[in-house]
């Protein structure tokens, strides 16, 4: 399948709001993932970032949960509009915004919160605060032309 066909299959077919069913369903897929991503922010290799770019972030937050703890300015990007409307649906605490907590509350136990709940809300607010901007991810076009290898 062309590039071009299964992009336009996502744009089509892709439904943000099942995105957390599927992660709760991968039970040791996440939990790893977050271990590393802890990993790698509380590491000095982090300590000079200042700014972090998510491309195709989909409509998760959760993924820069832990960037949150250190980096003050996160752009989040993806190509789908219903994506970037439930993100944007989170930041603003809208009620029917998409619940994250099952990836705040075990990052909250990692970052040595007593109180999973505390913590979780805490490192969810920080990151809505971290959070300057979403951007549409999109195709390079004639007034965009792809970067060319140096």
């Amino acid at each position: 399948m062309s590039s071009e066909k299964i992009r336009e299959q996502y744009l089509r077919d892709f439904e943000p709001r099942e995105y957390p069913v599927a992660m709760r369903a991968l039970t040791g897929v996440h939990p790893f993932f977050q271990r590393e991503l802890h990993s790698i922010f509380n590491s000095p290799v982090s300590d000079s970032w200042r700014t972090l770019l998510d491309i195709g972030c989909g409509p998760n937050v959760g993924n820069v949960f832990p960037a949150s703890r250190k980096i003050r300015s996160i752009v989040l990007s993806d190509l789908l509009p219903r994506s970037r409307q439930e993100v944007e649906k989170w930041i603003q605490k809208a009620d029917d915004a998409m619940n994250w907590s099952f990836i705040s509350e075990p990052l909250a136990i990692l970052e040595g919160c007593m109180d999973a709940k505390s913590g979780a809300k805490d490192i969810e607010e920080r990151t809505r605060a971290a959070i300057k901007k979403g951007h549409p991810v999109q195709r390079p076009g004639p007034e965009r032309p792809p970067r060319r290898a140096r």
